[in-house]
């Protein structure tokens, strides 16, 4: 399901997709 909605993401706006990943890691580079 989450695979899912990534893709679905995906397909609508990568570059959003793209900057969730980054910000998603340097969260936990922070943390």
């Amino acid at each position: 399901m989450k695979k899912k909605t990534m893709l679905t993401k995906m397909h609508i706006a990568p570059s959003t997709v793209r900057y969730d990943a980054v910000a998603a890691r340097d969260s936990n580079e922070v943390g």
